[in-house]
């Protein structure tokens, strides 16, 4: 296919292939009327899926209704159209490597680096669901990572309208070792299918290594859905406990029992993340002395309380080298 490419399609000039995946490759080009460098997506219409009636236009349309998604944490698609018998899509291209990229280069990620990492595609995944758009093809590989490390959910290539209940032919869809277990049964599209997905990269990310991982793919897809995917042991001291029930709730196999949607997975991480003094710590720190009062900043009272300290009103005296104090 790559020989029969025209030096140009429609108005974007091809430069250098920048990858290839099962459905389409990904070109950087130049768009003369903006002058700005774009990343073109060519379906491969030789693909397994490209005979299949009605492939093509639903590809398009679903092109389409991703271009309307406009958040920090997605890769917007500009276009989508056919040229030359090619039908391809134009987004953002973000010179940044993969999210697998990074975790190849290394060094690994800390717990707090991963849980940072995973809030901004989440928050990206909720724009998308809150749109009707499932991702449904969640991996490092199509998180990108811009010059400031932002995540950017690109490639909703197989992204789907959020299922009405209408009954629909079953087709497995999705990558390996990241596919949900009712995806893997064939279920209609539903944002709980990118919960799931995102919960095995924060997975990986924090063990540094894959979850669900198998020469074989099939053999990946049948194991997702008969058996439980379990967090690793032995994980840095930074992995608490309530961040691994966190992440295990994501990889439940029974929706029912998984976190109900994104936004319900980026609250429970943002407040592991940053959480919020108690009204004991807060009066600990009133207690302790003035500075502390109007600079809690700490997770914790900088300093224990003593049953004289334990006055819930305000106190104008310092304890000695405060350690909030600068």
């Amino acid at each position: 296919m790559v020989d029969e490419l025209p030096p140009q399609l429609g108005r974007f000039r091809l430069l250098n292939r920048l990858g290839e995946g099962a459905q389409a490759m990904v070109w950087l080009a130049h768009d003369p009327l903006l002058d700005r460098e774009v990343a073109l997506k060519l379906l491969k219409m030789d693909g397994p899926d490209a005979s299949e009636a009605g492939t093509l236009d639903e590809w398009l349309h679903e092109a389409r209704a991703v271009s309307r998604l406009t958040h920090p944490n997605i890769v917007p698609v500009f276009e989508a159209d056919m040229q030359a018998g090619h039908a391809y899509l134009v987004f953002e291209y973000v010179s940044g490597g993969t999210l697998s990229q990074r975790l190849r280069a290394g060094p690994p990620l800390t717990a707090a680096e991963a849980v940072t990492l995973m809030l901004g595609v989440l928050d990206g995944l909720t724009a998308a669901h809150a749109a009707g758009i499932v991702h449904r093809d969640l991996k490092p590989s199509n998180i990108l990572l811009d010059a400031r490390g932002r995540p950017r959910v690109m490639d909703f290539g197989i992204a789907a309208r959020v299922s009405s209940g209408a009954a629909a032919p079953a087709r497995i869809i999705g990558t390996p070792g990241y596919i949900s277990p009712e995806a893997a049964a064939g279920a209609a599209p539903h944002p709980q299918m990118d919960v799931f997905a995102a919960s095995v990269m924060l997975a990986e990310l924090l063990s540094g290594q894959r979850l669900n991982h198998d020469t074989d793919p099939w053999r990946a897809v049948q194991r997702v859905r008969t058996t439980d995917l379990v967090l690793p042991s032995g994980l840095g001291s930074d992995v608490d406990d309530a961040l691994r029930a966190i992440v295990q709730r994501g990889l439940a196999r029974d929706p029912a029992a998984r976190w109900p949607g994104a936004r319900q997975l980026h609250d429970a991480l943002a407040a592991w993340l940053r959480p919020m003094p108690t009204r004991r710590t807060r009066l600990c720190w009133t207690s302790c002395c003035a500075a502390c009062a109007t600079r809690a900043t700490s997770r914790r009272c900088p300093r224990p309380c003593s049953a004289s300290s334990g006055s819930r009103s305000p106190s104008t005296r310092a304890w000695p080298a405060c350690p909030t104090r600068s």
